[in-house]
Order: structure tokens, then C-alpha cells, then sequence
């Protein structure tokens, strides 16, 4: 698959309002300024973005307290912008091994979801703010290319 049809999976952090909360001071930005922060890294994107139902659930929950954003989340879902490939029913087991590979970094089901995706979309591009996607691996040890560089923040 070539860079001009690389795949991209939308992803946020972690799976609480406080999780959110300690991030974006870590970061020192609002939350409006990490929703800013994704809005530009997708406006320079010419590709198809790729994400999970999980990933999803856990984006609407962790903006729900930016006005507008888990709406417009679900909008771009149903307007076709996000695509979510993933059943994941099929691919339980897969994921599964994912979780017991990286039990300890802690991983939940939606990086692993994204992990198995990158697997089989063939890249690693990732759209997210979580540190984690720079120790998963995907396919045989390649690490993923996270689209906002997080830099030392």
C-alpha cells in the first residue's frame, strides 16, 4: 500500500474523563486545544481514516465535555469521514493476544483493536495523543508513525 493510500486510525487516550484531564496537563492545552490539535493533523491528511467502534465510545466519552465534540465525532462517523472496518467478533482472538502481549504497559481494547488494524491495513499511521502507540508494535516490530509528534510534552 503506498503512503498515498495509507490508512490512518483516529484515536484519542485513554478511557476516562481524568485520564483526559491529566493528559492535556501534561500537554499544558485545553481540551479545546487537543481537539484543534486533531482537527489540523486531519485537515493536512489526504487519506482514508480508519478507525474502531471502541476508539469511537471512547472519543465520545472522553470529549464529552467539549461542546460539540462528541457530536461532531458521531457526525463524521455516519457521514462516511471515519470508516470502521473492524468486526470485531472475527477478530477477538487476534485482539485478545494483543491484550495479553502488552499487559503491562497497561493496553485497553481500543489500542489493541487499533494495533490488529495497522496489522491488517498494512501501516502504522496513527492519529492519537497517547504516549503507549510509541512502545505497540504492529505487524513484526514495526512501530507505529504517530501523525501529532508528541515531542517531550
Amino acid at each position: 500500500m503506498s503512503d498515498r493510500n495509507a490508512i490512518v486510525q483516529a484515536r484519542l487516550d485513554r478511557e476516562s474523563q481524568q485520564a483526559l484531564n491529566r493528559l492535556v496537563r501534561r500537554l499544558g492545552w485545553t481540551p479545546s486545544q487537543v481537539v484543534r490539535e486533531g482537527v489540523e493533523a486531519v485537515r493536512d491528511l489526504e487519506r482514508l481514516l480508519v478507525t474502531c467502534e471502541a476508539v469511537i465510545a471512547e472519543s465520545c466519552y472522553l470529549l464529552r465535555s467539549v461542546p460539540g465534540a462528541a457530536e461532531a465525532v458521531l457526525e463524521n462517523l455516519a457521514s462516511g469521514v471515519f470508516q470502521t472496518p473492524l468486526e470485531l467478533a472475527p477478530s477477538a482472538r487476534a485482539v485478545g493476544r494483543l491484550m495479553q502481549k502488552y499487559c503491562d504497559v497497561p493496553i485497553d481494547l481500543a489500542d489493541a483493536c487499533l494495533i490488529h488494524l495497522a496489522e491488517r491495513m498494512g501501516t502504522g499511521d496513527i492519529l492519537t495523543l497517547d504516549r503507549d502507540f510509541e512502545v505497540y508494535r504492529w505487524g513484526v516490530r514495526r512501530p507505529s508513525r504517530l501523525l501529532i509528534p508528541l515531542g517531550n510534552r
